[in-house]
């Protein structure tokens, strides 16, 4: 997944449901997603949520991937849909986590995103 990809359709089991954030008008779920390549957060808001528990593969159809603050985030959108369509029996890896990777856009205001070099700290034994 990359950034500004949209009408994303796929498969993922839920890890994990991550603290929600109440708006005034909304209230923004977030949980941990994977796949068999990789782990990712998933936002969902309002009532898209209701049901969703960790365990369940859920299929999504019509998201998009963008950039929350400076982190890669799944999204189900105004027009996606979220399916349960089973329960605990996928394969999947939680190890490369596209969520913790850093992005920026490039040139500024562009709207165009690359991951963030890593700043190089020393190792010290």
């Amino acid at each position: 997944m990359k950034p500004q990809l949209n009408d994303v359709n796929t498969f993922f089991i839920v890890l994990e449901k991550l603290a929600p954030v109440k708006t005034k008008e909304h209230m923004i779920n977030n949980f941990l997603v994977a796949d068999e390549s990789a782990a990712i957060n998933l936002t969902v808001w309002d009532e898209k949520a209701d049901g969703i528990s960790s365990g369940d593969i859920l299929k999504l159809s019509g998201g998009h991937v963008g950039i929350w603050k400076t982190n890669l985030s799944l999204y189900t959108g105004k027009k996606g849909t979220l399916e349960r369509v089973g329960e605990f029996n996928m394969i999947f890896n939680e190890a490369k986590n596209m969520s913790l990777a850093e992005y920026e856009e490039d040139p500024p205001g562009s709207k165009r995103y690359v991951p963030r070099p890593r700043s190089s700290v020393p190792h010290h034994p």
